[in-house]
């Protein structure tokens, strides 16, 4: 169980740290209470008692605090006690507001979507964050905003990538351009302009893919899965058969997403080597997953059946494997599974 503390009064101390004036403190304070919001915590039901004194604390820290805590223990839950404070004055208690907004799901879009408009941005920018996927027109205009701020130039760009709204092609393309970002942001910008069809942007990725430098060659290995770019198969196979190639993970779920017949055998024969990284047969597992046929499954399949012929001694790496495997031959069923090779079958599946 997660329990932090064996004293009397825990939450008390939580209060005290997060009014401390010592940001150590007040960290600790806010990690507290979060871990006596988690439904295993010995504390939960205290918390949530005390909840009421948390919301209407004088101290910022503690109503931000409270908020978090309240939806991670709640969830959707949560939202019609949250919405009770949307008079929240603070900034940075406003903030975790919206965060915990965020955390209550769907319901809580509507309410969002009041957050667009705020004076402070970083609440502005967390609000447009939130609703990506319900596809808020003014969502495409904080992001935007975004792409000013060092401190927030990689997750718009992320952002405007989930978005996928044409409008973001031109300040994606002149931070592409750019000399001095750093290379994830780049990466960033290279996914957004291949997500809305530019050519520049695939190669950028493909070539990103090929060349055995930087961390952010992992990023580009699994842009290349999601937008399902065909042309990279030859990239990430050379990758997934390198032993010494940090990336071999990212690369085997991603050859599993591009949909091609060739994909089965070399995802095959990682996933029974009993030789390979246990983490490795794991993603292996997954881009079969990923790849959706019905050679997949069998291959899958074959694995649960004869899992001591495909696990090393450790039990721990046992468990987990079939853990893995049972997850990815939930995710097949009659309407998700297509012939090898139909990748037109795949995104109108996913398009739905």
């Amino acid at each position: 169980m997660n329990d932090t503390s064996q004293t009397s009064d825990p939450i008390g101390e939580a209060i005290a740290d997060l009014t401390s004036r010592r940001r150590g403190r007040q960290q600790a304070g806010h990690e507290r209470l979060l871990q006596m919001s988690e439904p295993d915590s010995l504390w939960h039901e205290a918390l949530l008692e005390r909840m009421d004194e948390l919301l209407a604390h004088k101290n910022a820290q503690v109503r931000g605090s409270a908020y978090l805590a309240l939806a991670n223990a709640a969830g959707e839950g949560a939202l019609s006690t949250l919405l009770e404070h949307l008079d929240e004055s603070e900034g940075d208690a406003r903030l975790d507001l919206v965060e915990a907004l965020i955390m209550a799901g769907r319901a809580a879009w509507p309410t969002l979507e009041k957050f667009l408009g705020d004076e402070l941005f970083e609440i502005r920018f967390a609000a447009a964050g939130g609703l990506i996927e319900s596809g808020h027109e003014r969502c495409y205009d904080v992001l935007r905003e975004g792409l000013g701020f060092d401190d927030t130039r990689y997750l718009a760009l992320s952002g405007l990538y989930r978005l996928g709204d044409r409008r973001a092609l031109e300040p994606a393309r002149a931070i592409f351009g750019k000399l001095f970002v750093s290379g994830f942001e780049r990466v960033a910008a290279a996914g957004v302009l291949a997500k809305l069809g530019d050519m520049d942007g695939r190669r950028f990725l493909i070539d990103r893919a090929e060349r055995r430098r930087g961390l952010e060659r992992g990023l580009a290995i699994e842009i290349l899965g999601e937008l399902k770019v065909g042309e990279s198969f030859d990239a990430l196979l050379t990758c997934l058969n390198d032993p010494r190639d940090p990336f071999r993970g990212a690369a085997a779920r991603s050859l599993g997403a591009l949909g091609r017949p060739e994909a089965l055998e070399p995802l095959k024969t990682v996933l029974f080597d009993a030789d390979e990284d246990p983490d490795l047969r794991m993603d292996a597992a997954e881009g079969l997953m990923n790849l959706k046929t019905p050679e997949a499954r069998e291959t899958l399949q074959n694995a649960q059946a004869t899992l001591s012929a495909v696990l090393s001694a450790s039990e721990e790496a046992a468990a987990e494997l079939r853990t893995v495997l049972d997850e990815a031959l939930s995710h097949f069923d009659a309407a998700d599974i297509f012939p090898a090779g139909d990748t037109d079958g795949m995104d109108k599946r996913e398009d739905k």
